[in-house]
């Protein structure tokens, strides 16, 4: 017999799924990079699966690749482990991101909470800076401006629709408050 904790519950349909229930192959980036789960938090940096992507689906990828790593340290979210980067052979051969998982805010939760790998050798989500993505381009050999473009786009975007939308979340006061203290300290949203 079940437990009803709430009135609320969250149903996602599976998107590694074609019609018929045919399975669409998914590699995550610990498969990609032979690294056992119990190790997912390291043997591995974002200029790693930066570097991946780009190899494998080009610019399109490394896009959707920055604007996600952008939002993972607007939000504060402290969990974006190998595990939660994946490829999808939606052809059975050619790959791409999956679409995004497992994107929630830790900082609320756990204030002081860090990047889940080294970006730029630096794990302090609030103070990492463009420049940190300067050099994660430099090192992991991509271009550059379409790296620092993305960041300042997804910038942009994200904080205009976190300050149009978030009275409307319905969030419990205290943690909205933790994210916007979190937000108002960032210093990739102050340049």
């Amino acid at each position: 017999m079940g437990v009803l904790i709430g009135s609320q519950a969250l149903a996602v349909k599976r998107f590694d799924r074609a019609e018929g229930g045919k399975r669409i192959h998914i590699e995550d980036f610990a498969q990609v990079f032979n690294v056992y789960p119990h190790n997912k938090y390291e043997n591995a940096h974002y200029g790693n699966i930066a570097r991946m992507v780009w190899m494998m689906t080009g610019n399109e990828g490394l896009i959707d690749f920055i604007r996600r790593l952008t939002f993972t340290i607007l939000t504060g979210n402290g969990d974006m482990h190998l595990k939660n980067w994946s490829f999808i052979y939606e052809d059975g051969r050619t790959p791409k991101l999956s679409p995004a998982y497992d994107m929630v805010s830790t900082i609320p939760y756990i204030p002081k909470d860090g990047l889940a790998l080294n970006l730029a050798d630096s794990k302090e989500m609030k103070t990492i800076t463009l420049n940190h993505f300067k050099k994660l381009a430099q090192k992991a050999k991509l271009p550059e401006e379409l790296v620092l473009q993305t960041v300042r786009d997804t910038v942009n975007a994200t904080i205009t629709a976190w300050e149009a939308n978030y009275k409307h979340y319905g969030l419990p006061a205290e943690i909205l408050e933790r994210i916007q203290g979190y937000l108002r300290e960032v210093a990739l949203r102050n340049g």
